[in-house]
């Protein structure tokens, strides 16, 4: 009896193995499905900036009034300088989200004595007039409820607890000279740059000052706007949640990267040493000043520019890059599967492609890098007669 129970057990123990090889083989692993499909070199995301300027206050009317309304708020709930209640602005920044569920991808506020600026990131379907009146009615329903909430006696009141509905959203109440928007990464981060190299474009050339400690104070104030809202946590007023996602990342990361970089190398003798014929001491004139701004401009800001416009690009061609690989390892598979190509299976179960099939995605994934498009057909038949071929060597 102990000798049947033993075999019984063996061949049990046998039969569980063998299920188990089977299940695990490469030609039993269910195949891949649902590859996204490519899209062209085209960007999928664009960018935005609003910009609400400070009101004249020599100036009256209505439109004014609700202007003056406007920048009350920001005072009272931001304060005057960017270095001040930046849990505020996190908090501002993360609400904007919500004026276009799901196509809002980043956001952050940057404001000073002289303006408010929203950058935000969305997808390149949405519409620049359309992102700009949704941001000017966002601004103005926190200021409504703001009203509200001091008129009611609410401690802290920020306005914040207003949410955007389709029947709010109307044309701008606060007078447009004051409104400008810009888009495109490279025209948002040329603005940014500028701004951090003490050279504005509201303001002319030659009063251009890299030495004066207002200027360099911008560039501290855009540093720490720029960490404020890359942070993931903030203890002020309550809001002490640890957020896995900040509003600010990866693509708006790599404009206010830039801006930062240019706002040091446009006061940096060793980058610009034209710099020095602008120390206080030698009186330098007007045309000193717009020279070596031009100076600047051509050395410290285009280059900045160029690459902060290519890397962002990048971030959006990096993704076209991963979707064409994911498309080529369903062709692999289906390819491998048919042929009984056992090897080219295991190496996609360990997430490898052979070497045939990396020469033939090397040059389509430079051109996708480099913002061309591709026949993507023509790739992934190549890629199918790869493996192919290299299945017949094999046998």
């Amino acid at each position: 009896w102990t000798m049947s129970a033993c075999v019984e057990r063996a061949v049990s123990a046998l039969l569980f193995l063998l299920c188990f090889l089977r299940s695990t083989h490469p030609l039993n692993v269910p195949a891949r499905t649902g590859a996204p499909s490519v899209r062209s070199g085209l960007l999928s995301t664009e960018v935005h900036l609003i910009s609400v300027l400070r009101p004249n206050y020599k100036r009256n009317g209505e439109s004014v009034s609700e202007h003056r309304r406007f920048w009350q708020w920001k005072l009272d709930v931001m304060g005057l300088a960017m270095t001040e209640r930046d849990y505020r602005r996190y908090r501002l920044s993360e609400r904007l989200s919500t004026i276009f569920p799901e196509q809002v991808k980043e956001a952050i506020v940057i404001s000073n004595c002289k303006r408010v600026e929203i950058v935000v990131s969305v997808d390149a379907s949405v519409d620049a007039t359309n992102v700009s009146g949704r941001v000017v009615s966002m601004l103005e329903g926190w200021v409504s409820t703001w009203e509200e909430e001091k008129k009611g006696n609410v401690t802290g009141a920020t306005g914040l607890s207003f949410n955007l509905t389709s029947e709010y959203i109307h044309e701008a109440n606060i007078i447009p000279d004051y409104v400008s928007t810009l888009s495109g990464a490279e025209a948002v981060s040329r603005y940014l740059v500028l701004v951090a190299a003490g050279l504005p474009p509201e303001s002319p050339m030659h009063l251009f000052s890299p030495y004066l400690s207002r200027d360099a104070h911008i560039l501290k104030q855009l540093k720490q706007a720029f960490a404020a809202a890359s942070s993931n946590q903030y203890p002020e007023e309550g809001f002490g949640v640890s957020m896995s996602t900040p509003p600010c990342r990866g693509r708006l990361g790599v404009l206010l990267r830039g801006c930062l970089e240019a706002g040091k190398a446009a006061r940096d003798p060793g980058v610009v040493p034209e710099l020095v014929a602008l120390r206080p001491f030698l009186k330098p004139s007007r045309e000193d000043r717009e020279s070596v701004a031009k100076t600047v401009c051509l050395k410290a800001v285009d280059p900045v520019v160029t690459r902060s416009v290519a890397a962002f690009a990048a971030l959006d061609r990096g993704k076209l890059v991963c979707e064409l690989i994911e498309k080529a390892r369903c062709v692999v598979e289906s390819v491998a599967r048919k042929q009984g190509n056992i090897a080219a299976l295991r190496e996609i179960q360990r997430g490898d492609l052979s070497l045939s099939v990396r020469r033939e995605l090397h040059e389509p994934m430079l051109a996708l890098r480099g913002g061309s498009r591709i026949d993507e057909g023509l790739v992934l038949k190549r890629v199918a007669e790869a493996v192919a071929c290299h299945t017949k060597a094999a046998k």
